[in-house]
């Protein structure tokens, strides 16, 4: 186990070497890369993944719910302090008008995974056919190929659509911040395809 893990590290290691070796087309074209939309019609929930601080999930997920309002919210995340994080959203989502009988919680989740793994049960038990994630921009790929892995033996009908995250991904690597938001994009997003996908 050991010398897969030193091997996985060391291949990872060596793919940022070349990255920065290899100049801006290439850093442009892995930034890119972790974009994903799938659109769906009517789509019979929305699934809001916790994870960013600013809101932007959240507004985004509270405009698609007016373009589909017979669609319901599910906020999925873990523990903020005392409350949970999909309290936080559905408080929030109250604000903006949304029906609280349209509001699911699932407070459980720590990761991409287990928003995946633990939504799967309360898709399964209300009957959604359709549903469509909401996360930031940069992390719209892993987690749809996460939910993909999870349902790939059933009908549901997954898309994916992303919150805008500020990331110019023309020139990310430029700005510290946010080249580390990609760069560890990049990890997990390989590190899921190695152990999970």
């Amino acid at each position: 186990m050991k010398t897969r893990f030193f091997r996985v590290v060391s291949l990872f290691i060596c793919l940022i070497l070349i990255f920065y070796l290899s100049g801006p087309s290439l850093l442009r074209f892995s930034g890119y890369s972790l974009h994903k939309t799938v659109s769906l019609e009517n789509p019979d929930l929305i699934i809001v993944l916790a994870g960013d601080s600013d809101g932007s999930r959240l507004d985004h997920a509270v405009d698609l719910y007016k373009r589909y309002p017979k669609a319901f919210l599910l906020f999925t995340g873990g523990k903020y302090y005392n409350m949970s994080v999909p309290q936080l959203m559905k408080k929030k989502a109250l604000l903006l008008g949304i029906p609280s009988s349209k509001i699911i919680l699932e407070e459980n989740a720590t990761s991409s995974y287990e928003n995946a793994l633990f939504t799967k049960k309360i898709i399964q038990n209300r009957k959604f056919k359709s549903v469509l994630l909401v996360t930031s921009l940069y992390h719209t790929k892993r987690s749809f190929l996460v939910f993909l892995s999870m349902f790939e033996e059933s009908s549901i009908e997954l898309g994916v659509s992303g919150a805008e995250d500020g990331i110019d991904y023309s020139s990310w690597w430029r700005d510290k911040a946010r080249s580390e938001i990609v760069f560890i994009e990049l990890a997990k997003l390989f590190w899921y395809r190695v152990t999970i996908l």
